[in-house]
């Protein structure tokens, strides 16, 4: 048995369920500081209006603290109409760059470490 195209569980031709063809989905936009005082929000939609209330947000969180984002390159993240909050620094990633927990998958950890190492 296996799903084909994500809509219908099939085995040798014959159909046996058919699973829903829309998802719904969740992002979590997070801030993991070194100290472990970690600042997280869940999302439903994943654009720069919501990245907006975000940087808000994570601006409030310990205002005095002046915090640095390492971004992607993902549109939202670039957008012109961003106001981007005295006591946020952002710093983005090259493309591809290894860095990148998405682009190549595995453990974010990792990839954090590496990536203090560089600093």
């Amino acid at each position: 048995m296996f799903t084909r195209n994500g809509k219908i569980l099939t085995s040798k031709g014959k159909t046996y369920l058919s699973l829903p063809s829309s998802f719904k989905s969740t992002y979590l936009l997070a801030h993991f500081p070194l100290d472990g005082d970690n600042f997280l929000m869940e999302m439903s939609l994943c654009n720069a209006q919501t990245f907006q209330v975000y940087l808000n947000e994570l601006s409030k969180h310990r205002p005095s603290e002046y915090k640095i984002l390492v971004l992607d390159n993902a549109a939202f993240h670039k957008a012109k109409k961003l106001n981007i909050p005295e006591n946020i620094g952002m710093i983005f990633l090259p493309p591809y760059s290894e860095l990148n927990p998405a682009e190549k998958g595995g453990n974010l950890n990792d990839h954090l470490q590496i990536f203090y190492a560089v600093l």
